[in-house]
């Protein structure tokens, strides 16, 4: 059972919040690039997932790279973390019906993925912080929580947004009507890493990342 208290700690409540957008971040994007690249290009399901292999490794690599920050003093890595999040998102609003892989995919999936990787770590320390020790575990599982519910209920609610933006659009191909839907999905995605940058300004700078 989780102690309800836990929850009046102000850190506590920003960083899940964030993390909760994060998820959403996380999880719908690869879910309508893997639409995208196979319905809308022609990718087999094998390329699609070689296409985004690259933002895999981004996410492995700035995940070292947080850590190397946080001792080095970088001030407010979750806030930058998620307006980089956001820029990336708003990149993939430009993706066209044929799109060219190197400029039209890696790049922005490359930009989402380094301003994910940079805000997971920052969150789960500042999340703990100020945490008895003994619950400590029990904030971290929380945290762990918050991105799962935001995957799944950010997802849920960015297929139907894009689905409805679909059945609306003024274009009459289907592919265009798709990809239009597509965009608002992205769209709306970077207004939530918006706001999860602006969850994260409460917390300041983690003091310990061990």
């Amino acid at each position: 059972m989780i102690r309800l208290g836990l929850f009046a700690l102000p850190r506590l409540r920003a960083a899940n919040l964030a993390m909760f957008g994060l998820g959403a971040c996380m999880t719908a994007p690869l879910f309508f690039l893997s639409l995208y690249l196979q319905q809308l290009v022609g990718y087999s399901a094998l390329r699609a997932g070689l296409a985004l292999l690259p933002m895999s490794a981004v996410l492995a690599i700035g995940a070292i790279a947080a850590r190397r920050l946080l001792h080095a003093g970088v001030h407010r890595l979750p806030t930058y973390g998620a307006i980089l999040t956001a820029a990336g998102l708003l990149w993939l609003t430009k993706l066209p019906d044929h799109a060219a892989y190197a400029g039209h995919v890696l790049g922005p999936t490359l930009v989402l993925a380094a301003g994910l990787s940079v805000m997971i770590l920052p969150l789960t320390i500042a999340a703990t912080a100020g945490v008895p020790h003994h619950e400590a575990g029990v904030a971290s599982g929380l945290m762990n929580v918050g991105r799962q519910l935001g995957g799944a209920v950010g997802l849920a609610a960015l297929v139907t947004i894009s689905s409805s933006a679909t059945q609306h659009s003024r274009n009459r191909d289907t592919v265009d009507a798709t990809l239009h839907g597509y965009h608002v999905a992205f769209l709306i995605a970077a207004c939530v890493a918006l706001l999860c940058a602006l969850a994260t300004l409460p917390l300041g700078t983690p003091r310990s990342t061990r």
